[in-house]
């Protein structure tokens, strides 16, 4: 096999890679979305308050804000729960008012309802999977038309 042939190997494997890889991080962010959207559907609604924010250091040395809220379920019983995601910009304040769902079976898994905290990361790890895999499948689709042009 010649070099140039070998290279033509390798660059379609290579397009084929990051394809395959498109299509898992669109499927997980796809599974996401599809339980965010569950979750939602179920959750109860419920006012709540910004307790606190905690800090923490991100996986690249940058400082993430956590906000910590606290509101009442169905049956009175008062939680505080520390948001899962933190932000790198200071959302919150303390005593802000937010709106809080949470599972009914489970008044511990709360989250406050916003976009950004909701829907945000689920539908950019979605969006930056099909973009892989849109940009993977282009190329293979030129590759093959180039190829065909030359025969």
């Amino acid at each position: 096999m010649t070099q140039r042939a070998e290279g033509k190997v390798y660059g379609r494997r290579f397009l084929l890679f990051f394809l395959a890889l498109g299509l898992m991080v669109s499927a997980g962010g796809a599974i996401w979305l599809a339980r965010t959207a569950a979750f939602v559907a179920q959750a109860v609604h419920a006012p709540g308050k910004i307790v606190t924010v905690e800090s923490g250091k991100g996986s690249r040395g940058g400082t993430l804000y956590y906000p910590v809220f606290r509101f009442r379920d169905q049956a009175g019983q008062e939680h505080t729960r520390r948001a899962a995601l933190g932000t790198g910009n200071y959302a919150f304040t303390v005593g802000e008012p937010v709106g809080i769902i949470y599972s009914p079976a489970a008044p511990e898994n709360a989250q406050i309802k916003r976009f950004d905290t909701l829907w945000l990361l689920p539908l950019a790890i979605t969006a930056f999977g099909l973009l892989f895999t849109s940009f993977a499948a282009l190329c293979l689709f030129l590759w093959r038309d180039v190829r065909s042009a030359k025969e």
